[in-house]
C-alpha cells in the first residue's frame, strides 16, 4: 500500500519504474518514460479522489503474456465509484 498523498503517488510512479528495469526495459527508453505517466495518471487520481485518512492506494503492474504492460490502481474509496460524464462539460 501507498500513502494517499502526493508523496505516495511519486513513489508509485518511481517503484514502477523500478519494476520495469528488473523486467529489463531499459530505464531512459521511451517507453519506460511513458509507462511512468501511464502510471502516474492514475495514482494521481487515487490521492486527489479516492482519499480517505488513514488508507492508502495499491498500484499493481503485471506483465501479459502477449507483452502488454498492465497497471492497476486501487483507492480504498469503493462507495465513490466513477460515473462515465460528459466530456465536454
Amino acid at each position: 500500500m501507498l500513502s494517499a498523498t502526493s508523496r505516495g503517488a511519486r513513489l508509485g510512479r518511481l517503484l514502477a519504474v523500478e519494476q520495469l528495469v528488473v523486467w529489463e526495459w531499459l530505464r531512459d527508453a521511451e517507453t519506460t518514460h511513458a509507462a511512468a505517466l501511464v502510471v502516474a495518471e492514475p495514482t494521481s487520481e487515487a490521492v486527489r479522489h479516492g482519499r480517505l485518512n488513514g488508507r492508502g492506494f495499491r498500484l499493481t503492474l503485471m506483465r501479459l503474456p502477449a507483452g502488454p504492460l498492465r497497471a492497476e490502481v486501487t483507492d480504498p474509496h469503493r462507495e465513490r465509484l466513477p460515473v462515465p460524464g460528459d466530456l465536454g462539460a
